[in-house]
């Protein structure tokens, strides 16, 4: 960032300087040149594509800048930043080095209740993970990405995205039952009630997969990338003979399965499995969540094949007796 260039210099100077130096104050009056203003108004668009690489850490605010994460401190803990003794402080203000050693002086305004102290383990494992040394100056990086400079077609693209086509054929036109094609949908559009979720609505709530206890909760961790979710899509694709890269997010994974096997003899049941997986880890995620009970990993492979079975069943399109009756159908499709 060019914090010593002439133009820098004279835009501050007749604006006003927001928190570090980064940008400056809006402008709103009828003077100032309309080119800077229109360029400035744009900040909050800018904004999200950024974060920060700390040096001496006087220019980074603690809870409000991203710098050690890709979320802010005051969104992945909303709780711990409610009660923070300064929640406009730098990160230089609240670490110092001891032989070399960073030490982290975070205050609040209470003591922690029991039930915040999950989340405090997870918030002081996470900035005593970061390597810092409080020296050099604060750096903005682009995208996220350090070593990738800015460009305007870069933030263009960020602004407007490749779209995806839409899903709609492979949700609407699979052979399940109506609620679960609407809950699909709601997990493709990502408002299904996940933690993740629930925490930018305010709610207070620790965020973690409750099944897998390693990980936050998110729809596409839920469904594509939990251990528990990763080892049931492995059990039924082997049993199609499919080896599958999963993608990233629920929404590309609907996608590309409208392709695959989908026009092979044996569709209904292609198209009814993401349905299934994801109808099935959701019940479990309640089950677990709610009435503090637990399915082992073979009970739920049980579950998606009955479950499973019976959609198919209804369609009148299928007859099975049992689930090794589905297993010789789908050792039988055409590759």
């Amino acid at each position: 960032m060019e914090r010593d260039a002439y133009w820098r210099k004279v835009v501050e100077i007749k604006y006003g300087s927001m928190w570090g130096g980064w940008c400056t104050v809006e402008g709103h009056g009828s003077y100032g040149v309309s080119v800077w203003k229109s360029i400035r108004k744009d900040w909050g668009c800018f904004v999200p594509f950024i974060s920060y690489r700390v040096g001496a850490g006087d220019k980074v605010q603690f809870w409000h800048d991203v710098w050690c994460s890709d979320l802010p401190l005051k969104v992945l803990f909303p709780e711990l930043f409610s009660i923070a003794r300064d929640k406009d402080v730098s990160v230089a203000a609240l670490m110092s080095f001891s032989n070399g050693t960073l030490h982290w002086d975070v205050s609040f305004s209470r003591n922690l209740q029991d039930w915040e102290m999950e989340s405090l383990v997870a918030f002081m494992e996470l900035i005593y993970s970061q390597t810092l040394d409080g020296t050099g100056q604060d750096q903005l990086c682009w995208n996220k990405m350090e070593k990738k400079a800015f460009s305007v077609k870069s933030f263009y693209h960020c602004l407007n995205p490749p779209s995806l086509g839409s899903p709609w054929r492979g949700i609407w036109k699979s052979k399940v039952p109506l609620r679960v094609a609407f809950f699909t949908w709601t997990a493709v559009l990502g408002k299904l009630p996940t933690i993740d979720n629930l925490r930018k609505r305010n709610m207070v709530i620790v965020n973690r997969c409750c099944l897998c206890k390693n990980a936050a909760e998110s729809i596409d961790h839920l469904f594509l990338h939990c251990i528990l979710a990763k080892d049931l899509w492995d059990s039924v694709l082997l049993s199609f003979g499919v080896s599958w890269v999963m993608p990233c997010r629920v929404r590309m994974l609907v996608d590309c399965w409208q392709g695959g096997l989908g026009r092979q003899r044996n569709s209904l049941i292609w198209k009814a499995i993401p349905h299934c997986i994801m109808w099935c880890l959701w019940r479990e995620r309640n089950l677990r969540s709610f009435e503090d009970l637990e399915m082992s990993h073979p009970a739920l492979k049980m579950l998606f094949f009955r479950t499973l079975i019976e959609w198919l069943n209804a369609t009148g399109c299928y007859s099975f007796s049992s689930p090794q009756d589905f297993l010789n159908s789908c050792n039988s499709l055409d590759h």
